[in-house]
């Protein structure tokens, strides 16, 4: 669910944690390659209780990442937290802007964000930033100045970290110093998670295109043009990036050459990041479904319906696909 300010962990009744449980989902869509699936989590069987919730005073649009025992998540009132896994308590809270939709990104023992109109404590200036934040303290690290607001959740690979920004750019920005390595000019703002895979950046964008980017250079590498602004994060494996697209169509798109491999029509826009297991692609509509699709043919194996749009991103884990709709409901789906 969306714009509900609280963040909620349910559990199965009379379960344990695990003390050595590993860090599981450190970004958006747990890796870079935004895959959206994990390999070695269980998902929780019924009945389900709440383990705990934090609440707010403000809506939260930020996606939770979880390293180790903690939690972080950005709020719509422009603070990051950080969250023990197990109790809900608040380790620390840091005020970096107005709102920050973005999703946060861990490694190397840092928080990277981005945020909208931020009031840097550092700098006390009222503009846009890509924070860094000590992921055991809060403190600020650094901050990169952007030209607009960060919607885009940052990814991290090979110490740096790429995001997009409503300034039309695609940033690669050193993980350690905050230091700009290169940016790419795109033709709109660029709101999409980018996905980086074997030193190729991949990002859609408001001006209907989904950009190839050399990591190593910011150069492009290719682009393919799609109907509409593309603002879901595109899904990359096995040389396929899968992107949904503003258009109400999911592309499949030849990593190498930029080639179509096919498309699959839905019936509306579609702003749900696609999740990948098992040769399936799974991805939400604003048609008020969710979608199974072959990843090889394109072709529908299954939808579920709801009663309200999809504009979440799925998570697999288990056999079980997780995922919200706007009719306030979170579903887990599984096999009968």
């Amino acid at each position: 669910m969306t714009n509900v300010p609280s963040v909620y962990l349910s559990t199965k009744e009379n379960s344990t944690a695990d003390p050595a449980r590993p860090n599981s989902w450190p970004q958006f869509q747990r890796d870079a390659a935004r895959t959206g699936y994990h390999p070695h989590a269980s998902a929780p069987e019924t009945p389900v209780t709440e383990k705990w919730h934090f609440e707010r005073g403000n809506p939260i649009s930020s996606s939770p990442v979880l390293t180790g025992s903690t939690v972080f998540v950005g709020s719509n009132g422009g603070s990051v937290y950080a969250l023990d896994v197990d109790s809900g308590e608040k380790l620390w809270g840091s005020p970096i802007g107005d709102m920050v939709y973005s999703s946060p990104a861990v490694a190397g023992g840092t928080v990277y964000v981005g945020c909208n109109d931020t009031i840097s404590p550092v700098n006390s200036s009222n503009e846009e930033y890509l924070s860094a934040l000590d992921a055991s303290t809060g403190e600020e690290l650094w901050t990169f100045e952007t030209g607009a607001s960060i919607k885009s959740s940052p990814a991290v690979a090979d110490g740096t970290v790429f995001v997009g920004c409503e300034d039309s750019k695609l940033y690669a920005v050193d993980a350690d110093s905050g230091d700009v390595n290169w940016q790419f000019n795109t033709g709109s703002a660029v709101e999409s998670p980018p996905a980086v895979v074997d030193g190729t950046a991949f990002v859609g964008c408001n001006d209907s295109t989904l950009y190839a980017v050399d990591t190593s250079t910011g150069e492009e590498v290719w682009h393919f043009d799609t109907g509409h602004a593309i603002t879901a994060s595109p899904a990359i494996v096995d040389g396929t990036a899968f992107v949904g697209c503003n258009d109400s169509t999911l592309y499949a798109v030849d990593t190498s050459t930029g080639e179509e491999v096919w498309h699959f029509e839905t019936g509306d826009w579609i702003c749900s990041s696609p999740a990948f297991f098992d040769s399936t692609v799974f991805v939400g509509s604003a048609d008020t479904n969710l979608y199974a699709v072959d990843a090889r043919s394109g072709e529908e194996r299954w939808q579920f319906e709801t009663e309200g749009t999809t504009e979440s991103s799925p998570a697999v884990a288990d056999g079980t696909v997780f995922f919200g709709s706007q009719d306030g409901n979170l579903y887990a789906i599984s096999e009968k």
